[in-house]
């Protein structure tokens, strides 16, 4: 792959037959360890073949990731491959968690087409995520940089117009960042580190000349930055004076990530996989379409697909056109995720979202179980045909009871 990408090649047909891949010939490479990290902008067609994973005592250990999806590949296809991880053939079930078929970290615009992909000990396809250089390239917003007020869109102070804004005092030097942002946290478990859920954001270069004003910007949302960007000024919109102060530093911070981004999975089985089918911990806007999940999960998280680890961080998938079967473990499981869609699938498993996840779409769905949405935002499920008895009833929410917002049934249609 490295010859073809070398030699300026787009695609890589690989003869179909049955190949043998052993995860302890690996390499470590921005922090994983993964045995073929897949090229930049490169088409990869197995032809229909059929890629055994060696067993071996990694898969016991620390595991394995086989495909590697990292450092903002762009526009990489994997497609047409049979890879089959090493839970049948290993002397042992009790596989590490992190045995990895396809790892997707850094990537945006790749995809994964014709594939089936199963029969891992562990987690099978894993979305991650990572700040780029941890804490050293990230940008906190201290308490002691604030004060009530906001800039016009030429970069001067308002001081009339104070309510429910607070800008940073001194400018912020972005120039770590790199090319793109979002403003949250991504260290620990995540979450709201304050109040405010939108800012405004004036941006400037290094002579202090105003580029652009991003105005309305959601916490956790990535926006990329203009050429030259150096400094920024920031309004956190919240009622009272945000505080507080992150193990990183500063109460809220700015970082760019690796992540799999508008990427797509389309047309692939995942299946027979001991814990998880995919476990997705990080990225944006993936599109999964027309997948088929198949006896997936016996231990834990014992699942489909578990959004978890991601947090708030994960945003915007579309999940349509996909089958998942009943045949064994935990279904879907929603512990997070935000503004994320599923329509035009068939669940027969159990679909449970919990109540970190916020503003999810569920609409024109065949269900077959009972949901009970958990969230902590709105959460709309509705016109979703309903079998065999299922019912959607409100959940607990995040924030406590006395919110105002809620799971919402809208016109779901029951039909024994």
């Amino acid at each position: 792959m490295a010859w073809a990408k070398e030699k300026g090649y787009r695609k890589i047909v690989f003869p179909k037959g049955e190949y043998l891949i052993t995860p302890e010939v690996s390499k470590e490479k921005n922090g994983i360890t993964g045995t073929i990290f897949l090229p930049d902008n490169m088409i990869i067609d197995f032809s229909g073949s059929i890629i055994n994973i060696k067993p071996t005592d990694i898969s016991k250990t620390s595991g394995y990731s086989i495909f590697v999806f990292d450092e903002n590949i762009k526009n990489t296809v994997l497609c047409n491959a049979d890879i089959r991880g090493d839970r049948y053939t290993n002397t042992t079930e009790n596989l590490s968690d992190f045995c990895r078929n396809i790892l997707v970290r850094g990537a945006i615009e790749c995809g994964i087409e014709n594939c089936d992909i199963g029969n891992s000990g562990g987690f099978n396809i894993g979305l991650s995520r990572m700040a780029i250089n941890n804490v050293s390239d990230s940008v906190g917003i201290s308490e002691t940089n604030i004060e009530a007020g906001t800039f016009t869109d030429f970069g001067e102070k308002d001081d009339e117009n104070v309510s429910n804004n607070w800008r940073t005092i001194n400018k912020l030097n972005i120039s770590p960042l790199h090319g793109y942002f979002e403003l949250g946290t991504v260290w620990e478990y995540g979450g709201y580190p304050i109040m405010s859920r939108l800012y405004d954001m004036w941006i400037y270069n290094q002579s202090d000349e105003l580029l652009e004003v991003k105005h309305d910007c959601r916490v956790f949302y990535r926006y990329d930055l203009p050429e030259g960007y150096y400094y920024a000024h920031v309004v956190l919109h919240q009622p009272e004076k945000p505080t507080g102060t992150l193990d990183q530093g500063g109460m809220i911070r700015f970082y760019s990530l690796y992540e799999p981004y508008k990427c797509y999975m389309k047309n692939c089985r995942i299946h027979d996989n001991y814990s998880t089918g995919i476990a997705a911990c990080g990225g944006k806007h993936w599109t999964f379409d027309g997948l088929i999940f198949e006896n997936n999960g016996v231990t834990d998280p014992a699942c489909h697909v578990d959004y978890e680890d991601g947090w708030e961080s994960v945003i915007g998938d579309i999940w349509r056109n996909c089958y998942f079967d009943d045949k064994q473990g935990n279904g879907i499981i929603l512990v997070s995720g935000n503004s994320a869609t599923f329509y035009n699938n068939e669940i027969n498993c159990k679909f449970d979202p919990r109540v970190r996840s916020e503003n999810w779409r569920v609409y024109h769905n065949i269900i077959t179980k009972s949901i009970t949405g958990n969230c902590q935002t709105d959460t709309v499920i509705a016109q979703n045909l309903l079998l065999n008895g299922a019912t959607i009833k409100d959940g607990s929410h995040y924030h406590g009871d006395v919110t105002e917002y809620k799971m919402r049934d809208i016109d779901n249609y029951s039909h024994d």
